[in-house]
């Protein structure tokens, strides 16, 4: 949604609200934080009980804030944005250093203090579902990395976080993207989801 920052991404927005029903986003990478984006406002959204951002020109358009919960169809849900993107690199040689979009963001990730801040806000919870952009290290389908890209460059601090915190709170279903395919894994109810639309709270891969 806020990936250009100029008048595509505008175009697009315009599109997507025009269709009258609401969509709501996870943070991932390759993309700007709600918050950096003019006009952008924080407010109480009744029907997932929690606060999102929304532009005044797309309503139809939230974004959860991340480390936030929510109750959505009535089953309690904490949502936590943020990636690592791996050709960070690529995107900031093939760019002139002095342009002001570049394709990389540099707060795509979660710092250090906001992990801690929801690391404690989320210790001994419960949630039936837990929304994120990437996954603990653990279900990484290392399979589907890029070739010929060495991992030692790779940033997976996030991973790592998340391999630490999933065992900090208890949880039913746990939903991430960011590999770009659709895989279950049955044993601890955690589904990667890219094209496949399932019905909120329901395993269907």
């Amino acid at each position: 949604m806020n990936f250009y920052l100029n008048k595509t991404d505008s175009k697009n927005k315009k599109d997507i609200n025009s269709r009258h029903y609401y969509i709501y986003c996870v943070r991932g990478n390759h993309e700007a934080r709600p918050v950096d984006i003019p006009g952008m406002r924080l407010e109480y959204d009744e029907q997932v009980s929690g606060y999102v951002y929304m532009e005044d020109n797309f309503p139809y358009i939230r974004y959860f804030v991340d480390g936030m919960d929510y109750i959505i169809d009535g089953k309690r849900v904490l949502v936590i944005g943020g990636a690592y993107s791996v050709d960070k690199y690529y995107r900031l040689a093939r760019f002139d250093k002095d342009a002001k979009w570049t394709g990389w963001f540099e707060n795509e990730q979660l710092s250090p203090i906001e992990r801690n801040l929801i690391e404690k806000f989320v210790e001994g919870e419960s949630y039936d579902i837990v929304l994120t952009h990437t996954c603990p290290r653990s279900w990484q389908p290392t399979e589907l990395f890029i070739d010929g890209l060495p991992q030692e460059f790779v940033d997976n601090s996030m991973e790592d976080w998340f391999e630490q915190l999933k065992d900090k709170f208890s949880w039913d279903t746990w939903y991430y993207a960011h590999y770009h395919a659709d895989i279950l894994y049955h044993s601890r109810h955690a589904i990667m989801l890219y094209e496949q639309i399932i019905p909120f709270g329901e395993i269907e891969i």
